[in-house]
């Protein structure tokens, strides 16, 4: 029989278009059980961003490797759990950025929060009455014996230090606020005064009160407050807004007392705050003095530290990191750990002078004006290195906004003390400092909930929660270093600039 041809055509045409359909889902089906480093990922060129002497922030290029590896990143070893970068909010940084321009400032506030265009800050540390930075000293009751807190008021607050949080806010709705006073009312005080003194035990309810009011009214303003620490630096009496609460030192004199810190926080602090019904916890912190800090810390019974979920260390305490890391805390958790103040740089007990920000830097004291200089950035590395390595879960700035002077209010001891961001009060401008950057290599790629993993050489790498690999190199040499980075098999070539970062994000 003699085919029937426009039928013979359609059959062919349909098994045509039968195969066509079979090998498409084939291939389909290969794509969709493609490793996760399939090589169509792995040819995807990392980013990088590179520091260097007075040229921060730019964009350079990565190349596949083919020499041996200077550094390997090893994804299998992991530390702690990273919680975030935090900054601190005081008086004197709002009243710097009101002499800028309302568009100037939103400029600042996004340089410091925003996570795409800045540093991404998670955490904000808010002094509960005057820090050393305030305006002027104060509480917020300074109604002698009230100590059913009636005239406790945050107004003074609303002037400077509540707004600079809310716009810290409108940038980023997901930073976490803390607070921590300086000074208890000074009708709480030995010596009746805000600055040095030590606490009087026999105001313990009263002042847990004024904790309470203080988290009660913030929560108004809507700040929530993650946590309280009950006292900045316990273990030193400065000339500025201060209190000891046990053995403390004051002009290089050490007074021995008996610590009242644990008592208030185990019996006072902790109780009032969960029975006013407030979703805030309590950390144990600041403590900066590292001759004083066992003392303080034994001061806290196993149930006192039942009751903290973390701990704020700073300064001269970084070797109590992992200790503490591994200790259990509330509901049977492990402690977190933050460093509470970056430590701000050109001290003024330092006996070489330096003529100008040129020369100043960790062994000279400059005391005009502070340095914010790149000396100051590669100390900074140094120590956000140090800390992060010892296994702190979160790390914070001092002061983010200064203006040029970074004079603080201590009456014996001027000190200008460096920040991430100056302003000129004289030509109302601002100036992104070197230490900025060195926060931003971090903050702006290392997520919140990543893990740190192993790397070689003087460097910090994580693994996102999305698998991402960042890793920040340093340079401490005066010349140009040519890296070769391996990570899970690859290598990658870049340059780190001299005395300079990089950040690889891949």
């Amino acid at each position: 029989m003699t085919p029937n041809p426009k039928k013979l055509l359609q059959g062919i045409v349909f098994i045509g278009f039968g195969l066509c359909l079979v090998a498409c889902s084939l291939k389909a089906a290969s794509e969709r059980q493609a490793p996760p480093n399939a090589s169509n990922e792995m040819d995807t060129v990392p980013e990088l961003i590179v520091s260097g002497v007075d040229n921060y922030w730019q964009a350079a290029t990565v190349k596949k490797g083919s020499e041996s590896a200077d550094s390997i990143i090893d994804v299998s070893h992991s530390y702690q759990v990273w919680h975030g970068l935090g900054g601190t909010f005081n008086e004197a940084g709002w009243q710097a950025l009101l002499q800028l321009s309302e568009s100037q400032r939103r400029e600042v506030m996004q340089l410091l929060f925003d996570k795409q265009n800045g540093i991404g800050f998670e955490w904000g540390r808010i002094p509960i009455g005057a820090s050393d930075f305030a305006l002027s000293r104060y509480t917020l009751n300074d109604s002698a014996g009230d100590i059913d807190m009636a005239q406790f008021s945050i107004d003074h607050d609303r002037k400077f230090l509540i707004p600079y949080i809310q716009a810290a806010r409108d940038v980023n709705r997901g930073v976490k606020f803390w607070g921590s006073p300086w000074t208890p009312p000074p009708w709480m005080k030995s010596n009746n005064a805000y600055d040095r003194g030590a606490f009087n035990p026999k105001y313990y309810d009263a002042y847990a009160r004024y904790f309470v009011e203080w988290v009660s009214a913030y929560q108004e303003e809507g700040i929530a407050i993650d946590h309280v620490q009950p006292q900045n630096e316990p273990g030193w009496s400065q000339a500025y807004p201060s209190c000891g609460w046990g053995p403390s030192v004051a002009d290089g004199k050490f007074t021995d007392r008996e610590v009242t810190l644990g008592t208030f926080v185990e019996h006072y602090l902790a109780p009032s705050l969960e029975q006013a019904k407030l979703a805030t916890d309590v950390w144990y912190g600041t403590l900066s003095n590292g001759k004083t800090f066992d003392t303080y810390w034994e001061a806290l019974s196993e149930k006192g530290r039942a009751t903290i979920t973390g701990v704020g260390l700073q300064w001269g305490t970084v070797e109590h990191v992992s200790k503490l890391a591994a200790t259990k805390g509330k509901h049977g958790k492990n402690l977190l750990v933050m460093q509470t103040e970056h430590m701000c740089g050109n001290y003024p007990w330092l006996s070489k002078k330096a003529s100008s920000p040129l020369d100043a830097n960790r062994n000279n004291f400059l005391k005009d004006q502070a340095p914010n200089n790149h000396a100051y950035a590669e100390e900074s590395w140094d120590l956000i290195s140090r800390w992060l390595t010892a296994g702190v879960h979160v790390y914070s700035a001092w002061n983010m906004v200064l203006d040029t002077g970074g004079f603080n209010m201590d009456i014996d001891r001027p000190w200008p003390q460096n920040a991430l961001i100056a302003v000129d009060n004289n030509n109302r401008s601002y100036k992104i400092t070197p230490a900025y950057y060195v926060f931003r290599h971090i903050g702006q790629f290392v997520m919140p909930q990543a893990k740190r993993i192993a790397v070689s050489g003087d460097a910090l790498a994580f693994e996102n929660p999305d698998k991402s690999i960042v890793a920040i190199f340093y340079n401490e040499q005066d010349a140009t270093k040519k890296m070769t980075v391996s990570v899970s098999g690859e290598l990658w070539q870049f340059e780190v600039p001299a005395r300079g970062w990089a950040t690889l994000h891949l």
